[in-house]
């Protein structure tokens, strides 16, 4: 980036966007600090597919992060989620089906 953006909305907890104009559904909003204290995960409902921002770090890479314990939280939480069926992490290809998944984000919670 060349310096500072404007900011039009602030995410938080639980707000819901609108994915797109045609009807791909909504993405529901969870505050997944570690990385950064703000960052943010968002699941697009209708494709079971999280996008997990800087979240989860690369396995055998070393983890960047502002608060490791927070880290650790924030990967749990996001390991725990149902369901998911494709993965799209911002250091990783994405992956998908759901035992693929759920099994990428519990690999690549031990780095944390």
């Amino acid at each position: 980036m060349g310096g500072p953006v404007h900011v039009d909305h602030d995410l938080v907890e639980g707000d819901i966007i609108e994915a797109d104009d045609t009807g791909a559904g909504e993405m529901l909003v969870f505050h997944t600090p570690g990385h950064s204290y703000g960052s943010i995960s968002l699941l697009l409902q209708s494709e079971r597919a999280l996008f997990s921002g800087d979240a989860i770090p690369v396995a055998g890479d070393l983890p960047v992060y502002d608060n490791a314990v927070l880290s650790v939280k924030s990967v749990k939480r996001l390991r725990g989620f149902a369901g998911i069926r494709v993965l799209l992490s911002s250091w990783d290809d994405p992956r998908r089906g759901m035992r693929h998944t759920r099994k990428w984000i519990k690999l690549l919670s031990t780095s944390v």
